[in-house]
């Protein structure tokens, strides 16, 4: 008798949890690049309206 991976019952579950947590790792990773770039954002324009607010009052 050949030992092959998917004769194995536990071939499946053990895939179907490799392909579960991948896809959560990206998915945080992806979320953590999301809210990273929201904050760079909120900052710039928050030190966008500074400048702005400061060119006003100088003149």
């Amino acid at each position: 008798m050949t030992h092959t991976l998917e004769a194995s019952p536990l071939f499946q579950p053990v895939a179907w949890m490799i392909v579960i947590s991948s896809a959560l790792f990206v998915g945080s990773l992806t979320w953590n690049a999301y809210h990273q770039i929201q904050e760079i954002t909120e900052r710039t324009l928050t030190l966008e309206a500074e400048l702005l607010l400061n060119n006003t009052e100088a003149r």
